[in-house]
């Protein structure tokens, strides 16, 4: 436990010494968890390397990979269609004519703030 505490108090010397470069915008997130976050952990004993468990389901530490630009916009269109089809069925079930559509459609733009121009 003395190993952890010498090490957490480096880590934490390391930050005041450097405290403008990993407050710039340029200094990633990815960067941190490398610089820091894995090696606090570390510190404390946690499998964060995965040394240890090779069970992906067992390990302690998961790394969260940041989507790229392609795979949200693809996630988006994916829930634009979803909801334009649960509408489709909502107004089928409910039986609307395309008149009552266009009055729901109308004022749940203007609840989102989506208001026609």
């Amino acid at each position: 436990m003395n190993e952890s505490l010498k090490l957490i108090r480096q880590l934490a010397e390391d930050v005041k010494q450097q405290e403008s470069a990993f407050l710039s915008p340029s200094y990633q997130e990815s960067e941190v968890r490398q610089d820091f976050i894995d090696k606090f952990f570390t510190s404390l004993g946690w499998d964060v390397t995965h040394e240890q468990e090779k069970n992906p389901y067992e390990q302690e530490v998961k790394i969260e990979n940041k989507a790229t630009d392609a795979e949200v916009s693809r996630l988006e269109m994916q829930c634009a269609s979803l909801d334009r089809q649960i509408d489709a069925g909502v107004y089928e079930l409910y039986g609307l004519t395309e008149e009552e559509i266009a009055i729901v459609e109308d004022s749940t733009r203007r609840v989102e703030g989506r208001e026609k121009s």
